[in-house]
């Protein structure tokens, strides 16, 4: 069994790229990134500077993981979506569908607790579910903390998330139609991954497949809140254009389209 971490990210801390991809390297064979701005991002490049990508193969490297790294020729008018269902396509060569996974990360996820990596392989590899979860703890940094101890903290509290970030791999696995959703067939049989549990908009005809939760197994934390403001405030205009032009409409009718 394979696990293929997948990063998306644009105009990130180098620091800050290495040390999520150091972590994630723990547990992951392969790392494939993806650069590149959405276009409606403010001030949108298709490429960071290369010393991100460079602090991305250093760490990698110093993991011992493969690194494939793809910087784009423009930015992306589809938005996530599109550079989300670009990173899982180059992502497919080094996949075995019905055996590999994939494993979903941000330059911004640090690892905070992985202490068997060993132990997260062996939960995938014989699971019979298709997906599965890590923790996130969102809104609150003990790593910006002196004297939080990480390991002993709660993670049963407010800002804890359970993402389902982690496929099984198969081939027609896609984002769509917001880059919440994720689908993909197994033994047949269309199952939707994630998307369904996160949204009330669905009449319950639609429903996420069981998860298989990772728990303390695998916890990260998410620093968006320690971001410069400049990049806070870049990130809150996207949202509002993309919220304006409604790439993230969600319906029932067009679950079912996708």
């Amino acid at each position: 069994m394979k696990i293929v971490g997948v990063l998306s990210w644009f105009d990130e801390s180098p620091a800050w790229l290495a040390h999520a991809v150091c972590g994630f390297g723990r547990v992951c064979d392969e790392i494939v990134a993806v650069d590149g701005a959405y276009s409606l991002y403010p001030g949108a490049r298709p490429r960071s500077n290369p010393d991100q990508a460079e602090a991305i193969l250093a760490a990698a490297e110093s993991m011992g993981v493969g690194c494939t790294i793809h910087r784009p020729k423009d930015v992306f008018f589809g938005q996530e979506v599109e550079k989300r269902n670009l990173s899982l396509a180059l992502a497919a060569p080094l996949l075995t569908p019905g055996e590999d996974w994939v494993m979903i990360f941000d330059g911004d996820y640090q690892m905070m607790l992985c202490e068997d990596p060993a132990f997260v392989r062996s939960v995938l590899e014989t699971t019979h579910k298709n997906v599965a979860t890590y923790t996130i703890l969102d809104g609150h940094d003990p790593l910006a903390d002196e004297d939080s101890v990480a390991v002993t903290m709660d993670i049963d509290t407010e800002w804890t998330i359970r993402d389902r970030g982690i496929f099984r791999w198969t081939e027609d696995l896609r984002y769509g139609p917001s880059h919440f959703f994720v689908k993909g067939t197994y033994d047949g049989e269309t199952q939707w991954l994630r998307g369904p549990d996160l949204i009330m908009a669905t009449d319950g005809s639609v429903r996420a497949a069981p998860t298989e939760h990772l728990g303390r197994s695998l916890v990260v934390v998410h620093r968006r809140s320690k971001r410069a403001k400049v990049r806070r405030d870049a990130a809150e205009g996207y949202y509002r254009m993309r919220d304006l032009n409604r790439f993230e409409d969600v319906t029932v009718e067009s679950v079912h389209a996708a």
